[in-house]
């Protein structure tokens, strides 16, 4: 018996009256959403790369989200670990290392669960990195010798070079020099042999700042340009602004401000045109502060302003509120 004739026979059979169709209530429509798909989840994470990339980090975050969410819905392990991963480096952007270490962690064990070997190597630097910042100095250094040991079993120079230099961030944390240069020296030689130019860039910089925080000028300056020289040819934007970071605090300090202004010309040109309005801002924000070492108090103002607009531009309130706070000192000062 079909179910279409057993529902009406049923009903008759208990006594009750059938309504006509003129007393059937009208039902509600249902407002349909599309189904999303593994390339809407695809699509979102490009998004969201793009937006970190353009300095949107509160942007890239809420979409990241989104696409993690269609590929948790779809059980898409790899798009979660990479969604993960990006918003690892968004939070940390954002110096929220909490949230950067949540996301890492999650990165970490769904690579594990995996046994996916490359990916749980490079979570755990991520992750490492992350517990640095937090002042977690044991258990970064846990995770980057976890990573350096898996490394060396399956002989991966990039990832050897990657780990010796992060146990380099670990010693150069605690204050220990020594230790931070020759963890750095060992690393440079993988950094090399795996022609990963941004890698040998980044422990040069890492290298730099240990120079300079031993008060070595010279091997600072020298440091910091061989990165600075790299990130060039490479097209690597993030150790290109570093290294000009470490030679503007560097030639700064030693009242260079004519290089110094060239370094900071060359940051504006490099933010702007990637269009990252936050290295903008920061680029500015420098600008002002330089301007008033040097008592041109009209160019710091300018600059100053400058850095305020797009703070507010960016929605970042609390920066735009300190720059101003900041303006208004020199203003009274003046």
């Amino acid at each position: 018996m079909k179910p279409t004739n057993f529902a009406p026979a049923l009903i008759i059979g208990l006594g009750l009256t059938l309504p006509t169709l003129a007393q059937i209530p009208d039902a509600p429509f249902l407002d349909e959403q599309p189904t999303l798909t593994r390339e809407d989840a695809d699509e979102l994470l490009r998004l969201g790369r793009e937006q970190q990339d353009l300095g949107n980090l509160e942007g890239s975050i809420e979409v990241l989200e989104s696409a993690l969410d269609l590929y948790t819905e779809s059980y898409d392990w790899d798009g979660m670990g990479r969604a993960y991963n990006l918003l690892g480096f968004a939070y940390a952007q954002m110096d929220n290392f909490a949230m950067a270490e949540q996301m890492f962690e999650a990165r970490v064990s769904m690579a594990r669960r995996r046994d996916d070997l490359q990916g749980l190597m490079s979570g755990l630097n991520n992750f490492g990195t992350a517990l640095l910042r937090r002042g977690k100095f044991t258990e970064a250094q846990a995770a980057f010798g976890e990573a350096l040991a898996f490394a060396e079993r399956t002989n991966s120079t990039p990832i050897r070079g990657l780990a010796t230099s992060n146990l380099g961030l670990v010693e150069a944390a605690r204050g220990n020099y020594s230790e931070a240069i020759a963890f750095y020296e060992a690393a440079l030689p993988f950094r090399m042999r795996a022609r990963d130019r941004i890698g040998e860039a980044n422990t040069l910089n890492n290298l730099g700042d240990v120079y300079w925080a031993v008060d070595d000028y010279d091997n600072a300056i020298g440091t910091y340009g061989s990165a600075l020289r790299l990130a060039r040819q490479s097209g690597d934007v993030e150790n290109w602004l570093r290294s000009i970071d470490g030679l503007v605090s560097a030639h700064r300090s030693v009242g260079r401000f004519l290089r110094t202004q060239e370094l900071l010309e060359e940051r504006l040109e490099l933010s702007r045109d990637t269009g990252n309005l936050r290295e903008e801002l920061k680029t500015l924000t420098e600008f002002g502060e330089l301007y008033v070492i040097a008592g041109e108090i009209e160019e710091a103002v300018r600059f100053y302003e400058g850095a305020i607009a797009i703070a507010q531009q960016l929605d970042d309130n609390r920066t735009a509120s300190r720059l101003s706070n900041e303006l208004s000192q020199i203003l009274g000062d003046w």
